[in-house]
């Protein structure tokens, strides 16, 4: 018994084919019109960094971030080492004159920060925004660059500690610094580079260097300094760190008034006795192996 297609099917299944097809077709050069449009942007929004007016850069800036995050970005700084690595899967060969570019900037806007009398909040925040992207490039080339704002806050000393060993070197001459805001920032720094969440466990080697430094720092004529060190140590084992943090809580002489002004406050015993408790294991938090 013989199967009958009826004509009419026939011709609606072809042309169903030939409609799939078109629109495959279709799909397909729109898909590379917005390849096109998009690295255009990039190339556009790279090109604006070199711009004399601050207004412009920044423009370019936030059209690259933008660019970066497939028109998406609206503000979500936390996103952008991963619209960054997005970005350079799409366009691995322009890569390298991104990096180049972005830290050329920084060093731009390092340049105007340090000549400006005072800046907008909107200068501030650019700023801002810049240093996170460089720090999230994680390209040693920006160490130098980073370094330079080493006193601007967590932005630069969390960038500066994810390098690890490749900025130990340059983060340990800031201990000595003149500024007391550069030695507390290089401190941190150092502290932060003990911190796992922030850089893969160092050799002991670094470690020991790190640790030689905080325990130096101790001695710092600024209680800042002082504290910022005791909380580095908290995240170092040995009953040597120990010993000096029992001495220090029970002994440092700096003291201030109270808040109120009825009494004495000892902050840097305090620190001390707090990372003696951290280190007991009441709070659970684990310490790197050297």
């Amino acid at each position: 018994m013989s199967v009958r297609i009826w004509p009419h099917i026939g011709r609606r299944w072809w042309c169903g084919l030939a409609i799939s097809g078109q629109i495959l077709v279709l799909c397909s050069q729109l898909a590379v019109a917005q390849s096109s449009q998009e690295e255009r942007l990039l190339t556009d929004s790279v090109a604006g960094f070199g711009s004399a007016e601050w207004q412009t850069r920044e423009t370019a800036f936030y059209s690259f971030l933008d660019c970066a995050a497939r028109g998406r970005f609206a503000g979500r700084t936390w996103t952008v080492a991963s619209m960054l690595e997005d970005l350079f899967k799409r366009y691995p060969a322009r890569e390298e004159t991104v990096k180049t570019a972005l830290i050329r900037l920084l060093t731009t806007e390092n340049a105007r920060m340090k000549s400006a009398r005072s800046y907008t909040e909107e200068y501030g925040n650019y700023f801002g925004d810049l240093l996170g992207t460089i720090g999230a490039l994680h390209d040693r080339r920006a160490i130098d660059t980073l370094l330079d704002n080493l006193g601007t806050g967590d932005m630069a000393t969390k960038a500066l500690a994810g390098f690890g060993k490749d900025s130990l070197d340059r983060v340990l001459m800031r201990m000595d610094d003149s500024s007391l805001l550069i030695r507390q920032s290089a401190t941190i720094t150092l502290s932060e580079m003990l911190d796992p969440s922030v850089h893969a466990p160092l050799d002991s080697a670094a470690i020991g260097r790190i640790k030689a430094a905080l325990l130096s720092a101790l001695r710092d004529k600024s209680f800042f300094v002082q504290i910022a060190a005791i909380e580095g140590l908290t995240l170092l084992p040995g009953d040597d760190v120990t010993a000096v943090l029992k001495t220090v809580a029970a002994d440092d002489p700096f003291h201030r008034p109270t808040v109120d002004g009825r009494g004495i406050s000892y902050p840097v015993r305090e620190a001390a006795q707090k990372a003696l408790s951290l280190r007991s294991g009441r709070s659970g938090r684990s310490l790197p192996r050297s």
